[in-house]
């Protein structure tokens, strides 16, 4: 973890924002919501490679709520993923799929539906827009606020503060 205990970076020159949701908090609402025994997790698989810790996350998540979580690794055929939805799978956790774009979310929104696995959209409000079904996440009042703390940020720098004592709690 890059946070000091003050909230800060705490390294020289070195600013970032936090909104410290995690994905446990994420699978919780969605389970409040859904009730789900299995849960498919489409991952990309760039970023399952760049953080293999996933897995002992999903595995911690599996034993907190007591379901089961399948990861399913996505490249670049979304089609591919989704024919490796396991077919007990009774809900689905879309992680960002960077790499797709609108077009692709719709396809995989439309193929969730006719399959009735209900969605939860780690982005937010696109995804939402192409078709899945919820999300906690990606609020446009979210995108504004954050323009306006990094033009904050950016204007203190200006004026010679250290980015390293800068807040980066993001609630």
């Amino acid at each position: 973890p890059l946070a000091t205990g003050e909230g800060v970076s705490g390294r020289k020159n070195f600013a970032y924002m936090a909104d410290f949701r995690g994905i446990e908090d994420d699978v919780k609402t969605f389970h409040d919501v859904v009730r789900f025994k299995h849960l498919a997790a489409l991952v990309d698989s760039a970023f399952m490679t760049s953080i293999p810790e996933l897995g002992g996350k999903a595995t911690e998540i599996e034993s907190e709520l007591g379901i089961r979580i399948s990861i399913v690794l996505v490249g670049d055929n979304l089609s591919a993923a989704v024919a490796g939805i396991p077919a007990d799978a009774d809900a689905v956790y879309v992680t960002g799929l960077q790499r797709h774009g609108d077009a692709d979310v719709r396809a995989l929104a439309d193929a969730l539906i006719a399959r009735r696995l209900p969605s939860f959209s780690v982005l937010g409000k696109t995804e939402l827009d192409d078709g899945l079904l919820m999300t906690t996440g990606g609020a446009e009042r979210d995108s504004d606020r954050a323009a306006r703390r990094v033009a904050l940020m950016l204007e203190r720098i200006g004026r010679g503060e250290d980015p390293g004592t800068f807040e980066v709690g993001f609630p």
